[in-house]
């Protein structure tokens, strides 16, 4: 399965090595809050990606069960003015307008009580459970983000110290949008395929759905899982 586009494709200059700490199957992950970014404009797709129907429930309510099951705090983040979030999630507004899914991050790291964030779009609704808590037993680096097989960067399936919050509020200040930016400034775990594979076989976290094709092909896909 092939990566969707994605302009955020760079490699952070400081990484670090490490390995996940113990993360028990059933429980909630500790010290982390489950983030839903849904305060897209979906321009390709030319309607509320976070509305679509998904199987009985829109995408953001899909997003919003599964980090439900996983983390004991949930936030949604929606633009200003948007709809509110879904059922079991604290809904938050962006503190910066227009700013892409970095002014998400940024509002996230500032409502969270937990110490670090896990943060998904809404449009990416197959990420599993057990790469979730792969990603999040990983306890030492402000920033835990998987690189697929093209060695591209996911800054939207990954995990954010609070201690981020000042580099996100300087890059904001600065007028530049781009999450990787401040990776140099902090300390970056990149998860790479031999790690995270046996956690998600068929890299399901990188489907998006950003136009009506994508949709469809989610749609399909469901049902596969489904049978």
């Amino acid at each position: 399965m092939s990566d969707p586009p994605d302009p955020m494709n760079a490699r952070p200059r400081k990484t670090l090595a490490g390995k996940p700490g113990n993360m028990t199957q059933g429980h909630p992950i500790a010290g982390t809050a489950g983030v839903v970014l849904a305060g897209g404009k979906s321009t390709r797709l030319g309607r509320d990606k976070a509305a679509l129907d998904f199987g009985g429930v829109t995408l953001l309510e899909r997003a919003v069960r599964s980090l439900a099951a996983l983390f004991s705090e949930v936030i949604v983040v929606t633009a200003k003015g948007k709809a509110p979030g879904a059922p079991g999630a604290v809904a938050v507004e962006d503190l910066y307008d227009d700013r892409g899914p970095l002014g998400g991050i940024h509002a996230a790291l500032k409502a969270a009580k937990a110490g670090r964030c896990f943060v998904v779009g809404c449009d990416t609704p197959f990420v599993p459970a057990p790469l979730i808590r792969f990603l999040c037993g990983f306890r030492a680096p402000d920033v835990v983000i998987p690189a697929s097989a093209a060695d591209r960067l996911h800054p939207l399936t990954a995990v954010y110290s609070t201690s981020c919050l000042p580099h996100v509020e300087n890059l904001l200040g600065s007028g530049d949008n781009r999450i990787i930016s401040f990776f140099p400034n902090v300390a970056v775990r990149v998860v790479n395929p031999r790690e995270w594979r046996p956690y998600d076989p068929g890299a399901l976290f990188t489907v998006n759905v950003n136009t009506m094709d994508d949709y469809r092909r989610s749609l399909r896909l469901l049902e596969q899982t489904r049978n």
